[in-house]
């Protein structure tokens, strides 16, 4: 599957609503594609973001799938939002959210932290 959400989340600096505020953020690695094992429907994926930056994971999935999404940080900084192609499916600074994906297409899930840097367990469901 391509990178259906267009150009303009792959930029290196965006928008994107963590703290107070939006502020200017941006990407600290490469985008990560988050692969599932075979038979499996979820994968938990261990990460750290440096205070100002966002780590931005791809997954892909059908029309009517369920996504859940829940993040954990040693100290409860660590936040996230999915992105589709119709744009946010989450609200910003997110620890946990599910829905029901409206495109068979790539989804876009940016983390972030609140205060400071964070590591964290970043684990995404899809059935």
């Amino acid at each position: 599957m391509g990178r259906g959400l267009g150009e303009g989340l792959g930029m290196k600096n965006r928008l994107f609503g963590f703290g107070l505020g939006l502020s200017l953020l941006s990407s600290a690695g490469a985008d990560t594609t988050i692969h599932f094992d075979r038979g499996k429907f979820s994968k938990t994926v261990h990460g750290a973001v440096v205070r100002g930056t966002t780590e931005k994971f791809w997954v892909g999935a059908g029309k009517g799938q369920k996504m859940t999404v829940r993040i954990r940080s040693l100290e409860n900084n660590a936040v996230f939002q999915v992105v589709g192609d119709g744009g946010e499916l989450s609200k910003p600074e997110q620890t946990q959210w599910s829905g029901t994906l409206p495109i068979k297409g790539d989804y876009l899930i940016e983390v972030g932290p609140t205060r400071g840097n964070a590591t964290f367990d970043l684990t995404v469901e899809i059935r």
